[in-house]
């Protein structure tokens, strides 16, 4: 027997089967994009220099919509936030949610050095920049 299914895909191409769990995620992911649409795009292959003070506004905004996306979790993101404990713990929390735009996002940060601002390719040069041997633009 051949049933016809529908699915509804979201700009990000995240598929929901219902129209309101799509909507409902459409809108977290044009949060999100506004967020991170305050930095320099990100380049697949080299580094970025951010604005420092604007990669800790960002990353403080992003913190609010976890906390308003998976509020269960409100207290762990506060203290990332406050700086108590470190943005990694956001990040497991996120990526165990599984919710693309945040997964995203939450790896920008994680390839970002909150001191100098660069955001780089991957995670590990946040903690050796020194062995970063590329251009950063």
């Amino acid at each position: 027997m051949i049933k016809k299914v529908t699915i509804y895909e979201t700009t990000d191409g995240c598929r929901f089967n219902t129209e309101k769990e799509a909507e409902k995620y459409e809108s977290l992911y044009e949060k999100c994009e506004n967020i991170m649409g305050q930095l320099r795009p990100r380049v697949d292959y080299g580094a970025v220099q951010q604005d420092v003070n604007l990669v800790k506004k960002t990353f403080n905004e992003f913190i609010d919509l976890c906390i308003e996306t998976i509020p269960t979790h409100e207290k762990t993101f506060i203290r990332v936030k406050e700086g108590s404990i470190h943005p990694s713990w956001a990040g497991r929390i996120v990526s165990d949610y599984n919710i693309k735009c945040l997964c995203n996002a939450s790896f920008r940060f994680s390839c970002t050095n909150m001191t100098s601002g660069v955001e780089y390719e991957q995670p590990y040069f946040v903690e050796h920049e020194n062995d970063w041997n590329s251009e950063i633009i």
